[in-house]
């Protein structure tokens, strides 16, 4: 690259049209306004130089300008025939539409001043010209209108006390006007956001509904397009979450994720095309799988999936407190009792596992209150003493062993028999054991045994 001292001796050269040289400074080369000029032919030019900016060269080329100077500072941005208005700190294509700048309205006893600094917006209309401005001050800067970073057409183009934003993309955060702490990037990402803030968008058109949402993160490509007031939302996925509307503290995860819900809160959903069809408005939900077909709208509804669109386990709310668990097979084998292995890998499996390997190592289920009180348990007992319990508060009631033998406790007196098809046993005495049974007539029948 041909080098100048000054604009004066660039313009008495004769240079070649395609050419860049550099001039160290405007009339010297040390009063700090280098240049950087394109030689361009007078038809490539298409315009009559300023002879300020531009140049015509002793052979009748130009020195067309790439290097805008506001001031004594170079700010190095490209320029081809736009107007530099230094004192708003900006550069405009064809005078109307500001290209790059900095604007940034602040007041002092009354009196604009530093109409420029602490924002950087660049693409034609992005930031604008009519930000208001605020008196109180926050260390050495205004807080308000300050911090903003837009790059791309329209970007933040709606601001007007707004600080500490960030759009990166056509279009982005267009609407804003007062919000704060907020990231958008990507095409029409954050379009119609006014006054929320602590926000992060990536992604074309991500969240592009929200209109006063706080605290949401959506990425990925119209993820939460359409909600419009969010709390607390988490889409991670190409159009997650893309139809809900409303809707507080949610979670979807994966590509086409929750896209059937309209509302809803405290909801989670991991996986592709998880809960897209039948649930639109419930709460408290989990749904962890993909591709299922159909689920019920329901509160407080678990499901762990497959991955092949299939339930595994769910819990349902039944309403009032009252929940169910399901486990879920597909395999159709029949039950063999005559395995010796008990085919544990057939039909639905519930696996227990103790980690202790000897004596009696155990595994229970138990029925307890809210407050913790015990009502009974089935105790499986492993190890050496393989046995299965049934404890009734802190009674065993019923023992089978491994070789088949039933043990149960026996009352001294028995409860009468309300329910056709019941039996009871009553030890009367070391020596006497009745049994009563009711039959499908209504009438309770008994038998006395003597013991030896």
């Amino acid at each position: 690259m041909k080098v100048f001292e000054n604009t004066t001796a660039l313009a008495a050269a004769t240079l070649t049209a395609g050419q860049m040289v550099l001039v160290k400074g405007y009339s010297s080369s040390d009063d700090g306004n280098i240049g950087t000029y394109m030689i361009k032919t007078p038809a490539e030019y298409a315009g009559t130089p300023d002879e300020i900016s531009d140049f015509t060269l002793a052979n009748g080329n130009i020195a067309a300008s790439l290097d805008l100077v506001f001031g004594d500072d170079v700010r190095g941005v490209w320029r081809r025939y736009g107007k530099i208005y230094e004192s708003q700190g900006t550069v405009e294509k064809t005078e109307t539409r500001p290209f790059f700048h900095d604007y940034r309205p602040t007041v002092a006893d009354g009196a604009p001043f530093n109409t420029d600094g602490a924002n950087m917006f660049m693409g034609f209309g992005a930031g604008n010209f009519t930000m208001s401005p605020d008196n109180t001050a926050i260390g050495d800067y205004n807080l308000h209108t300050a911090h903003n970073i837009a790059y791309g057409v329209q970007a933040l183009n709606a601001l007007t006390t707004g600080y500490n934003n960030t759009g990166i993309g056509t279009n982005t955060g267009r609407k804003l006007t007062q919000g704060f702490s907020n990231t958008a990037l990507g095409r029409d990402a954050m379009h119609e956001l006014t006054t929320g803030h602590s926000n992060v968008f990536i992604g074309r058109s991500a969240s592009y509904g929200v209109v006063t949402g706080i605290y949401n993160i959506s990425i990925g490509e119209g993820s939460a397009y359409n909600n419009t007031a969010g709390l607390g939302n988490v889409a991670l996925g190409r159009r997650a979450a893309f139809d809900q509307t409303t809707g507080n503290y949610n979670t979807s995860v994966g590509y086409l994720n929750n896209t059937g819900r309209l509302s809803g809160s405290y909801n989670v959903s991991v996986g592709m095309q998880s809960s897209n069809n039948g649930i639109t408005t419930a709460d408290n939900t989990t749904i962890i799988g993909s591709r299922f077909s159909s689920l019920p709208d329901q509160d407080n509804l678990v499901v762990l999936g497959d991955g092949n669109g299939n339930e595994v386990l769910r819990v349902d709310s039944l309403g009032t407190g009252k929940s169910k668990l399901d486990i879920v097979s597909k395999d159709t084998t029949a039950y063999n009792l005559s395995d010796a292995t008990g085919q544990i890998d057939t039909g639905s499996t519930l696996l227990m596992r103790s980690a202790a390997n000897v004596g009696n190592a155990l595994v229970q289920f138990v029925a307890q209150s809210r407050v913790g009180q015990m009502f009974s348990r089935w105790v499986y007992w492993g190890g050496v003493n393989q046995n299965v319990s049934l404890i009734q508060d802190t009674t065993e009631v019923v023992r089978w062993n491994a070789a088949g033998d039933i043990q149960q406790r026996v009352n001294t007196t028995a409860a009468a028999l309300g329910t056709n098809q019941t039996m009871t046993f009553e030890l009367v005495s070391n020596t006497q054991l009745d049994i009563k049974v009711r039959g499908t007539d209504g009438t309770t029948r008994s038998v006395s045994l003597t013991l030896a």
